[in-house]
């Protein structure tokens, strides 16, 4: 009877250098990675190491070693706010970041009738029935 072998949480040498091509000189495009890490097939190997458990934890743990947690941006971001030393338009850019971050900013813009669009290509011209409602909410 054969024994299994177990299945290591370990990555591969290549599987590493697609990390690390990933979140550095291929800048988040996982085909460019797949062949910077030496793939013979980037398109295929690009989708099947993004859906790779273990890949996926240290593409997580690696973005959070270089960027940090949302938790630790958002401090950074909000004692930058908070810093009287700063200058004001950069106070403010950090408290936009902040208030996007939180999805403060979400406007819908809802079309709620139309009676008469103009279309006007080259020099033809067609008008279509109906204008243009527009409804805003916050």
């Amino acid at each position: 009877m054969k024994k299994k072998k177990a299945r290591s949480n370990r990555l591969s040498t290549r599987q590493q250098a697609f990390i690390y091509a990933l979140i550095g000189a291929a800048n988040f495009d996982a085909r460019q990675a797949a062949a910077l890490a030496g793939y013979s097939d980037p398109i295929r190997e690009s989708t099947r190491q993004l859906n790779h458990v273990y890949v996926k934890e240290a593409i997580e743990t690696a973005l959070n070693r270089k960027i940090g947690t949302p938790a630790q941006i958002m401090f950074e971001v909000s004692t930058l706010a908070r810093d009287t030393n700063n200058a004001v338009k950069d106070r403010l850019k950090a408290y936009d970041i902040m208030a996007k971050i939180m999805g403060l900013y979400q406007h819908r813009l809802e079309v709620t009738h139309i009676d008469e669009i103009v279309v006007s290509i080259g020099e033809e011209q067609t008008a279509l029935e109906g204008a243009i409602e527009v409804d805003f909410e916050e």
